[in-house]
């Protein structure tokens, strides 16, 4: 009997060990992205805001300047953070948005380290200090991206944060495009977590009580 326990002992651990991980998607809403710039219309006119909007298709990182004129655009989004449930770990995140345009030497990822003061809305344009992904030309093609956003992710969570916030700040005569969670590709979330290993702790505890009754 003893061995019998053992080996279901050791049947619990190798179950645990497979349990599956579960996959939450989460879409940013069309408040979550937007982009804010300036531009400048002519030699005789100075660089002027052009504010926040979060209603076009796409969002636009970039900077182009010819005679006189010239705009640049910084991106912000926001996107809210799934509820794991108690004792799951997170094993894997990223950031899922759809390219349109990359060009000259794109744009960044970057992460907003401290997003405790974020409410699901970009016209806060929270800029990011944590670099996540350069966006080249050499690294991203045009249609769907998948970036691995697990450390920051695991991070925001474990800091007990309801957002996570991303900028993509211009660059010099650059373009980055994607598109907007007013489009039918809104960029979102993708986290697996593997829930508590329950399961285990039952099969174990199952065992023990069967070796007690033997030994009686």
């Amino acid at each position: 009997m003893e061995r019998f326990a053992s080996l279901v002992v050791s049947a619990g651990l190798a179950f645990a060990g497979v349990a599956s991980a579960s996959v939450i998607d989460v879409s940013v809403l069309p408040e979550g992205d937007g982009a804010s710039g300036r531009a400048r219309y002519g030699y005789f006119s100075g660089w002027e805001n052009t504010g926040f909007s979060s209603a076009s298709p796409s969002n636009w990182s970039g900077h182009w300047y010819d005679s006189g004129s010239g705009e640049l655009s910084n991106v912000f989004l926001q996107v809210a953070l799934p509820a794991l449930g108690a004792g799951a770990t997170l094993e894997a995140a990223t950031l899922n948005i759809h390219v349109t345009d990359v060009g000259g030497n794109g744009s960044s990822l970057m992460h907003v380290a401290n997003s405790g003061s974020a409410t699901g809305n970009a016209s806060q344009q929270l800029e990011g200090s944590e670099l996540v992904m350069d966006l080249s030309p050499a690294s991203v093609m045009i249609g769907w991206l998948s970036i691995d956003v697990t450390n920051v992710i695991a991070a925001d969570v474990s800091a007990g944060y309801s957002w996570a916030a991303f900028s993509l700040p211009s660059k010099s005569y650059s373009s980055f495009a994607f598109d907007s969670a007013d489009s039918g590709f809104a960029p979102y979330l993708s986290v697996a977590a593997v829930p508590e290993p329950a399961g285990f702790a039952l099969l174990s505890a199952g065992a023990v009580t069967m070796l007690a009754r033997r030994r009686k």
